[in-house]
């Protein structure tokens, strides 16, 4: 709510100005502000809520660009949860729930029942102990010397949530010096997938075997579709068996020669179809002899149903139905996981990016839902769907996703064009100050001597030293504000180790005009923008024409696969996403399906979640008991202004443990000189809104009287459900608030 707020107020501050600079002179009629052209920024400010539709679709345009300036990600991992056989998990789950302290042995041979009544009785828990993991996955796994995978180069991934409440990730990894397929030799790339995925069912290690066990499939009703009249399953399984690992090309011959492969490719299916998990005992000679061919009539049946290459890792008859995975990350993880090898950036740009880039699917539908009601009339939105574990991670600010690189945007369209932020203090400026906020492009134009030489590009990439890795930036306006004076005497600003990702507006070869300008804009090195870019010449493709051999590498090391993902890009609106993405990542997807069939269950337990069923109603304010004011339809902050008579029945109607703390709590103030932590916890509808805003209305009281003037707070991380904290600018107050997740029913709060 704060964030959102934030940008608002951000977001009324963007205008065009036409090209012209603005002194503060020229705006301090209240009229010429009216002038400058507004910039509709409405959807968009959502763009840093976490969650929501534009958040997502940022974080693929950063993602595609990514890609364009690395090349293609090597490995594509997915990684499950199994809350219900994490037996840590459970242990703390068991001591914090049920305040029972259990063995290893204990926790394994607790009921299903028993089970899933902990995991769903502290979705906070569960939550924090999947980001925990994660991080300990990367720094302690993929990170480790013994390189498992190859050296970690870079990496970028996202958690995204069931309908069953349970996270999992989608990672891409950049590794170094691996073979690359189409580029290096077929075998190389072939022996190094044998390396590092398998899909073998046995180790003759009961340990492992029973880890093996989470990857295999087993079918459900949502396996079932409809493929040209005949049921499949649409993961994929039962898979092809290989006598080795095979990495297969599509299939290019005559029509008549086709048609025997796809009638021998039905053949093969519906007999795989016909094989049960106890029969599958057969050798690769006994499979081929079943299906009446030779391996390579076999070979060549499942390449006429191939559109692009595809890679089918060694299986034998026995293992139809094991997922692909790497025994040392199935060690390490304890849980179902998922392991592709990308072959190529095609793949990586289109199937892979759109799927781990996509909104979240409740979010989506309800601003679907919104805009078609905005059409009638009503665009009241005030709720959406999300499971418990995601309103955890949305309210505790977990990490949604990370990215080994920061994302510079570039704004290179013309000046006119472009969109500045208006400083927030013009009436304090003198009357010779500029309005507009500083933006890289900006400090680009008066950067030291000692960069002059180098282009914009490579100026974002290195040396932009004002550019905040806290602020996702959709366009050049959104950086800090830069009051001071940017002279081109100063020293050579430090060059980066790594260099960031740089982001632009992906032109069209259907305006030569355009293109030539951005080109010379981010790989000419220039002071004048509107001298400089045209070096003379008449137009910027004649410019850029006459030099283009000078720009080449430097447009080769920013954006070497740029074709290839933009095609990609293109291909999107035709692709059979759905397909493709059962066959990424058919375990999550499976698990997805089963328990979007099985329905969702609302929350009985947290207030917060499910208010209607404590009395409260789905648009209740829970920003007035965390302490923010409330917005009017005009975006005027309200502030609390409670008459003495109701905060004298506020105060009578406490307990006496709940005054004993809002009174300690009011004296510690009073008195003392160091930072006041307090924690306040208790169960649902126990009363700690009440006494949050028993003390705030106290403290206002207090402070009003000690300094004669109004006195107000800002609130600097807020976050509901499991605990929230206030950060009173003037006393030295944090207040946590911890909601108990135990069934156990708790009068009053305790200090």
């Amino acid at each position: 709510m704060h964030t959102v707020t934030g940008k608002v107020n951000v977001a009324v501050r963007k205008h065009k100005t036409g090209g012209n600079v603005y002194t503060a002179g020229q705006l301090r009629d209240a009229n010429s502000i009216d002038k400058l052209i507004k910039f509709d920024d409405g959807y968009r400010v959502l763009k840093d809520l976490r969650g929501s539709p534009p958040y997502w679709e940022k974080a693929k345009r950063d993602l595609y660009a990514v890609i364009r300036q690395l090349g293609p990600a090597q490995l594509f991992l997915t990684l499950s949860t199994a809350e219900t056989r994490w037996t840590h998990l459970l242990k703390m789950l068991s001591e914090i729930v049920d305040g029972t302290v259990l063995t290893d042995e204990e926790a394994d041979n607790m009921t299903w029942s028993h089970k899933c009544r902990m995991i769903s009785s502290d979705p906070v828990t569960c939550a924090h102990y999947f980001d925990f993991s994660v991080h300990h996955f990367f720094n302690s796994f993929l990170k480790h010397a013994c390189i498992p995978f190859g050296h970690l180069k870079d990496f970028w991934y996202r958690i995204e949530f069931q309908h069953r409440s349970s996270p999992h990730m989608h990672c891409l990894l950049w590794l170094a010096d691996l073979p690359q397929y189409g580029v290096s030799d077929t075998a190389e790339v072939i022996q190094y997938i044998d390396r590092i995925i398998t899909c073998q069912c046995s180790w003759q290690d009961q340990e492992l075997d029973s880890l093996v066990e989470r990857q295999l499939h087993k079918h459900t009703r949502s396996c079932k579709k409809q493929q040209r009249k005949t049921t499949v399953c649409r993961f994929g399984f039962p898979k092809y068996p290989m006598p080795q690992t095979e990495i297969l090309e599509p299939l290019q011959c005559d029509p008549e020669q086709k048609g025997m492969h796809t009638a021998n490719l039905k053949r093969i299916s519906t007999f795989l179809a016909s094989v049960k998990p106890s029969d599958e005992s057969l050798t690769m000679d006994d499979f081929l002899s079943a299906v009446q061919l030779d391996l390579d009539s076999y070979i060549l049946a499942i390449r006429s149903s191939l559109k692009s290459a595809a890679v089918f890792i060694r299986r034998s008859p026995s293992e139809l139905r094991v997922n692909n995975y790497n025994v040392h990350c199935l060690k390490a993880w304890q849980a179902n996981h998922d392991i592709q090898f990308v072959l190529d950036v095609y793949a990586c740009a289109l199937y892979i990016t759109a799927y781990v880039a996509k909104g979240s699917q409740g979010m989506s539908d309800l601003l679907c839902q919104t805009c078609d009601e905005a059409r009638h009339g009503n665009s009241t939105m005030n709720n959406v769907e999300v499971t418990a574990q995601e309103a955890v991670y949305l309210l505790l600010q977990l990490p949604l996703k990370r990215c080994s690189r920061e994302v510079v945007f570039l704004n290179t369209n013309q000046p006119d064009e472009r969109v500045y932020l208006l400083k927030s203090n013009n009436d304090q400026l003198p009357d010779d100050a500029e309005v507009a906020e500083s933006n890289i492009i900006c400090r680009y134009s008066q950067r030291p001597h000692s960069l002059e030489n180098v282009c914009l590009d490579d100026y974002a990439a290195y040396y932009d030293s004002r550019y905040s890795a806290e602020v996702t930036s959709n366009s050049d306006d959104e950086f800090e504000a830069d009051d001071s004076t940017v002279t081109r005497n100063s020293g050579r600003p430090k060059r980066r180790t790594v260099a960031r990702v740089i982001r632009t507006f992906q032109q069209t070869d259907d305006d030569p005009e355009k293109s030539a300008r951005q080109k010379l804009m981010l790989y000419l090195p220039w002071i004048d923008e509107q001298s400089d870019l045209y070096g003379g010449y008449s137009t910027y493709a004649e410019h850029f024409q006459a030099i283009q051999d000078r720009l080449t590498q430097k447009i080769s090391e920013f954006e070497p696969y740029k074709h290839d993902v933009n095609q990609a890009q293109e291909m999107l609106e035709t692709a059979n996403l759905e397909q493709q993405w059962d066959l990424l990542v058919p375990g999550v997807q499976h698990s997805e399906l089963d328990a979007a069939a099985a329905g969702t269950v609302e929350s009985e337990i947290h207030a917060v979640i499910n208010p209607v069923a404590h009395g409260q109603t789905s648009s209740y304010d829970l920003a007035i008991d965390l302490g923010f004011g409330h917005l009017t339809s005009d975006s005027t902050i309200i502030r609390y202004n409670m008459p003495e008579g109701e905060y004298f029945t506020l105060m009578k109607s406490l307990n006496v443990e709940q005054t004993q703390f809002v009174y300690d709590t009011i004296h510690q103030l009073k008195t003392s000189q160091q930072s006041v932590l307090r924690f306040l916890s208790g169960g649902a509808g126990t009363g700690k809104s009440y006494v949050l805003r028993a003390l705030r209305e106290t403290a206002e009281r207090f402070y009003k009287s000690s300094i004669h003037c109004w006195w107000c707070y800002c609130p600097q991380r807020t976050s509901c459900t499991s605990k929230s904290d206030i950060d009173f600018s003037q006393t030295r107050l944090r207040v946590t608030q911890h909601t108990s997740y135990t069934h156990q029913s708790r009068e009053g709060v305790v200090d």
